[in-house]
Protein backbone atom coordinates (compact mmCIF):
# COMPACT_ATOMS: atom_id res chain seq x y z
CA UNK A 1 0.00 0.00 0.00
CA UNK A 2 1.28 3.47 -0.84
CA UNK A 3 -0.61 6.57 0.80
CA UNK A 4 0.43 10.14 2.00
CA UNK A 5 1.50 8.74 5.69
CA UNK A 6 0.99 12.60 6.89
CA UNK A 7 -2.55 12.45 5.77
CA UNK A 8 -3.75 8.67 5.91
CA UNK A 9 -3.26 5.33 8.12
CA UNK A 10 -3.79 1.93 7.51
CA UNK A 11 -5.53 -0.76 9.19
CA UNK A 12 -6.17 -4.58 8.73
CA UNK A 13 -9.79 -5.28 10.29
CA UNK A 14 -12.21 -7.55 10.86
CA UNK A 15 -14.82 -7.55 8.46
CA UNK A 16 -17.34 -6.27 11.41
CA UNK A 17 -14.92 -3.50 11.72
CA UNK A 18 -14.43 -2.78 8.15
CA UNK A 19 -18.46 -2.55 7.31
CA UNK A 20 -18.89 -0.19 10.54
CA UNK A 21 -15.13 1.56 9.34
CA UNK A 22 -14.04 0.86 12.81
CA UNK A 23 -9.77 0.58 13.78
CA UNK A 24 -10.99 -0.01 17.76
CA UNK A 25 -10.07 -3.94 17.33
CA UNK A 26 -7.77 -3.87 14.13
CA UNK A 27 -5.51 -6.84 13.15
CA UNK A 28 -2.38 -4.81 11.68
CA UNK A 29 -1.40 -1.93 11.38
CA UNK A 30 1.04 0.97 9.77
CA UNK A 31 0.41 4.52 10.72
CA UNK A 32 3.12 6.53 9.77
CA UNK A 33 4.79 4.80 7.15
CA UNK A 34 3.20 5.48 4.04
CA UNK A 35 4.25 2.51 2.06
CA UNK A 36 3.24 -0.65 3.95
CA UNK A 37 3.67 -4.14 2.56
CA UNK A 38 1.37 -6.95 4.15
CA UNK A 39 2.14 -10.75 3.64
CA UNK A 40 -1.57 -12.43 3.04
CA UNK A 41 -0.35 -15.87 4.23
CA UNK A 42 -3.82 -17.22 4.74
CA UNK A 43 -7.03 -17.81 2.61
CA UNK A 44 -10.46 -16.04 3.23
CA UNK A 45 -11.30 -12.02 2.87
CA UNK A 46 -8.96 -9.99 4.68
CA UNK A 47 -10.01 -6.33 4.90
CA UNK A 48 -7.85 -2.68 5.46
CA UNK A 49 -9.14 0.51 6.05
CA UNK A 50 -7.75 3.89 6.58
CA UNK A 51 -8.15 5.23 10.57
CA UNK A 52 -8.24 8.96 9.80
CA UNK A 53 -11.83 10.37 10.50
CA UNK A 54 -13.98 10.04 7.90
CA UNK A 55 -11.87 8.90 5.14
CA UNK A 56 -12.88 5.16 5.26
CA UNK A 57 -16.90 6.65 5.33
CA UNK A 58 -15.92 8.20 2.09
CA UNK A 59 -14.08 4.91 0.28
CA UNK A 60 -11.21 4.98 1.38
CA UNK A 61 -10.82 0.74 1.95
CA UNK A 62 -10.24 -2.51 0.62
CA UNK A 63 -11.11 -6.00 0.59
CA UNK A 64 -8.74 -8.68 -0.92
CA UNK A 65 -9.79 -11.79 -1.04
CA UNK A 66 -6.78 -14.62 -1.25
CA UNK A 67 -7.81 -18.41 -2.59
CA UNK A 68 -6.18 -21.77 -1.14
CA UNK A 69 -3.78 -23.09 -3.60
CA UNK A 70 -5.17 -26.64 -4.76
CA UNK A 71 -3.77 -29.33 -3.53
CA UNK A 72 -0.97 -31.13 -5.40
CA UNK A 73 -2.15 -33.62 -7.84
CA UNK A 74 -0.37 -36.98 -8.67
CA UNK A 75 2.05 -36.14 -11.73
CA UNK A 76 1.69 -38.68 -15.03
CA UNK A 77 5.40 -37.70 -16.37
CA UNK A 78 8.92 -36.95 -13.87
CA UNK A 79 7.75 -33.37 -14.48
CA UNK A 80 5.80 -31.39 -11.59
CA UNK A 81 3.73 -28.00 -12.18
CA UNK A 82 4.01 -26.07 -8.80
CA UNK A 83 0.05 -24.99 -7.40
CA UNK A 84 -0.23 -21.28 -7.38
CA UNK A 85 -2.10 -18.94 -5.52
CA UNK A 86 -4.92 -16.69 -7.29
CA UNK A 87 -5.83 -13.76 -5.56
CA UNK A 88 -8.46 -10.62 -6.65
CA UNK A 89 -7.83 -7.53 -4.95
CA UNK A 90 -10.80 -5.24 -5.01
CA UNK A 91 -11.23 -1.47 -3.95
CA UNK A 92 -14.21 0.50 -4.55
CA UNK A 93 -14.78 4.16 -3.88
CA UNK A 94 -17.25 6.71 -3.34
CA UNK A 95 -18.36 7.05 -7.08
CA UNK A 96 -18.75 2.83 -6.62
CA UNK A 97 -15.97 2.09 -9.21
CA UNK A 98 -14.14 -1.27 -8.36
CA UNK A 99 -10.54 -1.87 -9.00
CA UNK A 100 -9.35 -5.63 -8.96
CA UNK A 101 -5.88 -6.51 -9.50
CA UNK A 102 -5.12 -9.98 -9.73
CA UNK A 103 -1.84 -12.17 -7.56
CA UNK A 104 -0.89 -15.24 -9.13
CA UNK A 105 1.50 -17.49 -6.52
CA UNK A 106 1.75 -14.41 -4.15
CA UNK A 107 3.11 -12.04 -7.17
CA UNK A 108 0.65 -9.48 -8.12
CA UNK A 109 0.23 -9.47 -12.12
CA UNK A 110 -0.65 -5.89 -12.23
CA UNK A 111 0.83 -2.94 -11.61
CA UNK A 112 1.10 -1.85 -7.61
CA UNK A 113 -2.71 -0.11 -6.86
CA UNK A 114 -1.73 2.90 -4.53
CA UNK A 115 -4.99 2.66 -2.13
CA UNK A 116 -4.41 6.11 -0.56
CA UNK A 117 -3.20 8.64 -3.49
Amino acid sequence: FNYDSGLHTLYEVSSADYNGCSSNNFVNTDTNSGATTILLKTAGTHYFICGTPSHCMSGMRMSVSVSAAGSPTTPSSSTTTPSTTSTTTSTSGSSGNSLQAPVIGGAIVAAAVALFA
